[in-house]
């Protein structure tokens, strides 16, 4: 029996966010950050307690779930409503069609 594929239902109710991917190199001795926005489509939700439970959570911030068929991972960035989010726990799903992720806000 095979799993389902849940592509389809994230992508039902998928928004266009932007995934935030920072690089840094050396320059003179001198690290260089550059940050690259790649537009994506994620469904994003709020965590319950549950889903916090596994991470040491910081009360002044915010929490978010992240759905997606398009890879996501640990410290990557995703901006959701002009708010950073770092992902710091995965979910493994990709065996029913998609990327299921915790950010916590950035500040």
């Amino acid at each position: 029996m095979s799993l389902p594929n849940m592509s389809n239902t994230v992508l039902g109710f998928s928004q266009n966010i932007i995934k935030r991917t920072i690089t840094q190199t050396v320059v003179n001795h001198e690290p260089i950050k550059t940050a690259v926005d790649t537009p994506f489509k994620a469904t994003i939700t709020t965590p319950k307690p549950e889903d916090l439970a596994q991470v040491e959570v910081d009360t002044s911030l915010k929490y978010k779930l992240c759905h997606s068929v398009e890879a996501i991972g640990i410290d990557d960035i995703f901006v959701h409503k002009n708010t950073e989010y770092k992902v710091i726990g995965e979910s493994d799903r990709d065996d029913y069609g998609y990327y299921r992720v915790l950010g916590e806000e950035v500040q």
